[in-house]
């Protein structure tokens, strides 16, 4: 079955209305700052609307698909900090990474090696098309936002071989 066809039988989504928003998504936003705890700004760009429902969507019938590294308890439904400090409660060590930037610093060819390599996980084809609409859906202007809601999984899905390797280090050191 086609991303086509399978928009058209779950959601009763054509994909030529898709592909016709999707031209103008990146102009779909409302920029605002908000203050950091260290004083600085963030700037965050908020979705439209209907532009919100598609990542919303995408993010239930695409990236929730891809494997998450269990070690990982940023962004993920269900997980608080609770969870995180009951699973290190006994351990000497913690890592804590930040990234500097994070959601601008993953861009649109990082979200379509990442679908591309996961192909099979899918109840559907997609194309090399497919994909270019996807990040012109969850991407603005080809990076990934703060304030998008397909951010967050979105860098949890492109980050497992990392979160594997961290993860894998971690256990050797100890």
């Amino acid at each position: 079955m086609t991303f086509s066809d399978f928009l058209k039988e779950k959601y009763d989504i054509k994909y030529s209305d898709l592909y016709f928003f999707s031209e103008g998504a990146s102009k779909k936003y409302k920029t605002y700052s908000i203050k950091k705890r260290n004083g600085k700004k963030r700037i965050i760009h908020h979705p439209a609307k209907e532009l919100k429902y598609y990542q919303r969507l995408l993010s239930k019938i695409i990236f929730s698909k891809l494997p998450i590294n269990s070690s990982v308890f940023s962004y993920r439904e269900n997980t608080s900090i609770k969870d995180l400090a009951l699973v290190h409660k006994d351990s000497r060590f913690l890592l804590r990474v930040d990234f500097k930037d994070f959601f601008p610093s993953l861009k649109a060819k990082h979200i379509r090696l990442l679908l591309e390599k996961n192909l099979s996980c899918f109840d559907f084809d997609l194309s090399s098309d497919d994909i270019t609409l996807i990040n012109s859906i969850v991407c603005r202007f080809g990076v990934l936002t703060i304030g998008a809601p397909s951010s967050p999984i979105i860098s949890n899905t492109i980050l497992y071989d990392f979160d594997l390797k961290i993860n894998q280090f971690s256990k050797d050191i100890i």
